[in-house]
């Protein structure tokens, strides 16, 4: 895309797992790489909400990332695998732990678990899962 596009304004990253090393090395050997508030600064915002992504928004070299709650995605689809093989059935609507279920339009439930937007406003929050990986 740099290639086709070398005024290029923003990128979005769909994994930061996945593309951020690249995306950043790629702008570094291009001498696109400029901190944010910089003259030619180009905007990137990703998805995950990893420690690396963090590190990245505190250096200055991406402007956000979505924190995809990993460990609670994990916790609550334990727990309601183990409500669910109880007989338990669930229902659209608030949950006790600051979420919503939804129903999809496939008929499936989806329990839509806040992803917070990190940007260096609140990058240092202990509650954000990136912040508590070791």
């Amino acid at each position: 895309m740099l290639n086709a596009d070398p005024d290029i304004k923003g990128i979005y990253m769909q994994a930061g797992g996945v593309y951020l090393a690249p995306t950043l090395q790629t702008l570094k050997s291009k001498g696109m790489l400029k901190k944010a508030g910089e003259d030619g600064h180009i905007a990137i915002v990703s998805n995950d909400g990893i420690p690396q992504e963090f590190a990245a928004i505190r250096e200055g070299q991406i402007d956000a990332t979505v924190s995809q709650p990993a460990d609670a995605y994990a916790k609550y689809a334990l727990r309601y695998i183990k409500r669910a093989m109880a007989g338990e059935t669930f229902e659209p609507g608030a949950t006790d732990h600051g979420s919503t279920i939804v129903r999809l339009p496939n008929g499936l439930l989806e329990d839509q678990l806040p992803a917070p937007l990190v940007t260096e406003r609140n990058v240092d929050d202990p509650a954000l899962w990136g912040n508590t990986a070791k």
